[in-house]
């Protein structure tokens, strides 16, 4: 983890997972894409509070305290999900972590991943979801 709030390398170019670990804050997946930025994901809004998110949603034992949220553009949607939801299940069961992956707004070109569970399961899972990106991608695109 680098002094950024993010996940994984190559962070300064523009890709990897973003965002907090354990503190309700959004990251994304392969940021500044299109956008000509270099990338760069930290904090955002708060989105599992008592008027919003998953709080509701969540199974017994999962905590929304205890969750975070990534972005990612809609078109890696199926590297995660896999054939038949077999890689999001793969990955669930690896971190143990509690993982939704929200349907895209009208209008936006990115769909929000919730995950939860402990600090562990939570990292894990974002370690694991990132290796799947760039599995399916085969360095086709710098995430």
């Amino acid at each position: 983890m680098n002094s950024g709030g993010n996940f994984g390398g190559g962070m300064n170019q523009g890709g990897g997972f973003g965002g907090p670990i354990n503190n309700n804050g959004m990251g994304s997946v392969g940021g500044g894409m299109g956008s000509g930025g270099a990338g760069g994901f930290g904090p955002g809004p708060n989105n599992n509070g008592p008027n919003g998110g998953n709080s509701g949603n969540l199974p017994n034992g999962h905590d929304p305290k205890n969750s975070t949220q990534v972005t990612i553009p809609k078109d890696l949607a199926g590297a995660i999900i896999g054939k038949g939801g077999g890689r999001i299940r793969r990955i669930r069961n690896e971190s143990g972590a509690y993982i939704t992956i929200d349907e895209p707004l009208p209008g936006s070109t990115d769909r929000i991943i919730t995950i939860s569970g402990n600090p562990k399961q939570i990292q894990m899972a974002q370690y694991l979801l990132q290796q799947s990106v760039h599995e399916n991608n085969n360095g086709r695109r710098n995430f």
